[in-house]
């Protein structure tokens, strides 16, 4: 038999037997069992040891005690696993172990950043910058806060730097925001009324804005407006159109007085009872065409003593000039 080795028998030696192949059998060693571990495929931190890690295998019935166990959390970076094997039969078999490496991975930490409401150019970067960690770390935004972008979509990114940067890795994220044109703020106040046949000048058309750029009026420098309200407008093109609407508009009322009639009326020389008034005495001009009401009027014959004339002097054109009395 393998394995085996004879003795003589004592019984038969004290016989005198010396018969050839009287032996008996010494007691047989234990076995080592033979345990089958491949090497684990890399986990991620935070990821519990289970069955796919701990699965040793034995050829042979028995119990398997892991350390560490199920359920453990491994810090990331090289990691050994070891296993205890107790066989069943523990007479022929002694208790086994053996040991794997498992690698494991730093986790990658979730980001959340979304949800940009659109801006109007010239807001700077604030509430924007707003990305969530599912672990504490810090943020560097990229364009950084306070920043003004130019108007279109346009790309953020964020680094995030984990606090525990074992067993985390640093992570990305982008998003991306629209940054809308803005509107030019026109300013102009409302000018001050002028009288008919004034022309119109750089004092009504005086519109700013708050950006480079040209203005054009509904009316021309040099426009003599009637009499009455008359609605003003100034069209603005901003010089920078990629981030500015090409066209603001304001406007304004610009209020025409009527024009005096330039009547006039030199004090006559005395005359003497029982002259009747005659143009010499009623002879008020005015610089437009228009007709004269005289009180007292024409041939009338005035008692003796101070006397007042007055005149009403009522102009062809109504709209653009007033009546006037002297």
């Amino acid at each position: 038999m393998t394995g085996l080795s004879w003795i003589p028998c004592p019984r038969l030696v004290a016989l005198g037997c010396s018969l050839a192949g009287c032996a008996l059998p010494a007691l047989q060693a234990q076995q080592t069992p033979d345990l089958t571990w491949p090497a684990p495929s890399p986990i991620v931190y935070g990821a519990a040891l289970t069955a796919l890690q701990l699965d040793a295998s034995s050829t042979i019935p028995g119990t398997f005690a892991y350390i560490p166990a199920a359920g453990t959390i491994l810090p990331a970076g090289p990691q050994t696993l070891s296993v205890t094997f107790t066989p069943t039969d523990s007479t022929d078999y002694t208790s086994a172990t053996t040991s794997v490496p498992l690698t494991v991975n730093q986790a990658t930490p979730t980001i959340s950043w979304g949800g940009l409401a659109p801006i109007q150019y010239g807001t700077a970067l604030s509430v924007q910058l707003h990305a969530k960690s599912s672990v504490p770390g810090t943020f560097v935004y990229s364009p950084p806060a306070g920043t003004i972008l130019p108007a279109g979509a346009q790309t953020l990114s964020v680094t995030f730097t984990p606090t525990d940067s074992a067993n985390y890795a640093a992570a990305t994220a982008t998003d991306t925001l629209s940054v809308n044109k803005a509107m030019p703020a026109l300013a102009w106040a409302t000018p001050t009324p002028i009288s008919y046949g004034t022309p119109v000048t750089t004092t009504q058309e005086n519109a700013t804005a708050n950006v480079d750029g040209a203005f054009r009026y509904s009316q021309p420098l040099g426009w003599i407006p009637k009499a009455g309200s008359h609605p003003f407008a100034a069209y603005f093109t901003p010089t920078d159109t990629a981030d500015y609407y090409s066209t603001a508009t304001a406007s304004v009322t610009l209020v025409v007085n009527q024009a005096g009639s330039g009547l006039t009326w030199p004090a006559p020389a005395p005359i003497a009872y029982s002259t009747a008034l005659s143009a010499a005495q009623l002879n008020a001009t005015a610089t437009i065409p228009g007709a004269f009401a005289y009180t007292p009027a024409l041939g009338t014959i005035l008692p003796a003593g101070p006397q007042t004339l007055s005149v009403t002097f009522t102009p062809t054109d109504t709209v653009d000039y007033s009546s006037s009395t002297v």
